[in-house]
């Protein structure tokens, strides 16, 4: 016979009654607990939403986070998280061109609104209809709309030729745009955006940075 008291348990299974019942009522508090945690997971998978306050969690298989972002308007809640590649492509403003690459990659990591990236560049060859101001295209994401254009650091450039007066390569992302505008600057002369001419057979350019989409 139990004699032991059991504590946190309902009254009726402390207060006696034989073991066939106390187990009885125990296998019946057992199945309202499994219910409980049914209804409970039910209401989770309709709302998609889990609450937990001043806790600490772990993952071990990391967060995943929806393929689809499901953006949020609280500034508090961070509704997206993702990780690939893209190919940037060297290429004119008015006519593109058909230019070849020994190579050209390109990854990324979005978190929330911010983006940050690299490219890397190198040409085999100029397409010979390639016109307009250089940009590269094939961005991840579209730049937010801002006042201001977001510059990005250019690691490494060669091959470009630069205006007289200019001694240097910049990258600037405008805003609300998609593709990134390569200019040239230089010590007491304006940055303006270089020209197709400007690009050879074996120019090569990496660029590195982040925007806000």
């Amino acid at each position: 016979m139990l004699t032991q008291e059991v504590p946190n348990l309902p009254t009726d299974i402390r207060a006696g009654g034989s073991v066939v019942e106390r187990v009885a009522i125990l296998e019946r508090e057992h199945q309202r607990l499994i219910e409980a945690i049914r209804v409970a997971f039910d209401q989770l998978n309709r709302s998609g939403a889990l609450r937990i306050s001043e806790a600490e969690i772990t993952a071990s298989h990391g967060i995943k986070f929806p393929a689809t972002q499901n953006a949020s308007s609280d500034v508090n809640t961070l509704d997206d998280y993702e990780e690939g590649t893209w190919t940037p492509a060297l290429v004119g403003s008015t006519t593109a061109g058909s230019q070849s690459y020994t190579y050209q990659t390109g990854t990324y990591t979005k978190v929330g609104r911010l983006v940050v990236l690299e490219a890397a560049i190198l040409l085999s060859a100029k397409g010979g209809t390639m016109a307009g101001d250089v940009r590269i295209t094939g961005l991840p994401f579209t730049a937010g709309n801002s006042s201001q254009q977001y510059s990005l650091a250019v690691g490494l450039h060669q091959q470009f030729t630069l205006s007289a007066g200019y001694t240097d390569v910049t990258a600037a992302i405008p805003a609300g745009q998609a593709y990134i505008d390569i200019k040239q600057n230089g010590s007491g002369v304006n940055s303006v955006n270089l020209t197709a001419a400007a690009v050879a057979n074996s120019t090569a350019i990496w660029v590195t940075g982040a925007f806000f989409v």
